[in-house]
């Protein structure tokens, strides 16, 4: 690897891409991270569908997008703080961004971005929690940023030896000072909609489309369109590209259901 790809296709790929992810609410012909394969492979990248299969403490490297975006204030220091959505296609996962590497990086954190940094895995009650120590624009990797991160990355595995008990102190002290929110516990559900397909208007699928993006989660979604008694045809959504179907979207969905020509029902 000495230089990224042509600059002008990752371009037009990631327009094409970002235009799927708005109309579909998926990626249809591939993927943002496809042109970058070898610049991941040169950062030695983990998935992170494999992050799971790592140790309590350790530090490694990965890149993702950025699927939404939760810009923070702390109530002790009033400095802002960010609570990322990332995703690499296969697996999701909360990031937060603490107000030192916000002030710094704070203009890369938007949706869509492409993104590559140093996280630390730390397990909590089984449950996995990730912290951030480097981050950089994918779309402008090169020679120059693969050997900075290269360099961070030996640094801070360099620190970390006989240091982890000292970090995770820290993290905490860290965590509870910016008033981190909790995640409760996400309940599967599966949301199917009955829609009338003669009589339902675009601006309303539109209104639909737009709940569901803003309550990403793992309760899959089926929607039926029929015409009379005559189904027309169907769209499945798995747990990837789910919503969460927490008594908030059930109270908004429901608001909708009253006004659409549709009916849903959530088991």
């Amino acid at each position: 690897f000495t230089s990224p790809p042509p600059v002008l296709k990752k371009s037009t790929n990631l327009q094409l891409f970002q235009r799927e992810k708005e109309l579909l609410g998926f990626y249809l012909t591939g993927h943002p991270m496809d042109g970058y394969k070898k610049a991941l492979g040169r950062l030695s990248c983990v998935p992170l569908t494999e992050i799971g299969t790592l140790p309590d403490g350790h530090i490694f490297r990965s890149a993702f997008v950025v699927e939404t975006v939760q810009v923070k204030v702390s109530s002790k220091n009033q400095k802002k703080f960010a609570i990322m959505l990332i995703s690499d296609g296969m697996e999701r996962f909360e990031l937060p961004i603490w107000s030192e590497m916000f002030e710094e990086k704070g203009m890369l954190l938007r949706e869509n971005q492409l993104l590559y940094g140093i996280l630390q895995l730390e397990r909590k009650a089984g449950a996995i929690q990730l912290s951030c120590r480097y981050l950089d624009d994918l779309t402008a990797i090169d020679e120059t940023r693969i050997k900075a991160c290269d360099d961070a990355n030996d640094k801070l595995r360099a620190q970390s030896k006989g240091a982890e008990a000292k970090w995770k102190t820290a993290a905490k002290e860290k965590k509870s000072e910016e008033k981190e929110p909790k995640v409760e516990k996400e309940e599967i559900k599966k949301v199917t909609l009955q829609i009338d397909a003669d009589r339902v208007r675009l601006s309303e699928i539109l209104a639909l489309k737009d709940l569901f993006r803003t309550h990403p989660g793992k309760s899959t979604l089926e929607l039926h369109f029929h015409s009379e008694k005559r189904r027309l045809g169907s769209v499945f959504v798995d747990s990837q590209w789910g919503v969460k179907a927490d008594k908030t979207f059930q109270d908004q969905l429901k608001a909708m259901t009253a006004k659409l020509e549709y009916t849903c029902e959530i088991k």
